[in-house]
């Protein structure tokens, strides 16, 4: 689900991620996922679209983390904490 602000923008990301770092490493999934194919290039394509828009991410899967941002890194991607 996509909510859009006052110009911010945040994903709930449902299962596509069960932690942050599954989109720090996308081919990292879950091992249930219908297609682990499919599940890799979503998850490339959301991590791609939220650095492009510095989007928040929200995930429910980890409570420890649950709402962050992402940005590039020599490896891929590193996520960033928000302050809430």
């Amino acid at each position: 689900m996509l909510v859009s602000s006052e110009g911010q923008q945040a994903l709930f990301l449902g299962a596509l991620a069960l932690s942050f770092k599954n989109l720090e490493h996308p081919g990292w999934g879950a091992s249930w996922a219908w297609s682990r194919e499919a599940d890799e290039e979503n998850r490339c394509k959301v991590a791609e679209w939220a650095v492009d828009n510095d989007a928040i991410l929200i995930l429910y899967h980890d409570p420890r983390r649950a709402w962050f941002r992402l940005g590039r890194a020599d490896d891929g991607y590193r996520a960033m904490p928000l302050e809430m």
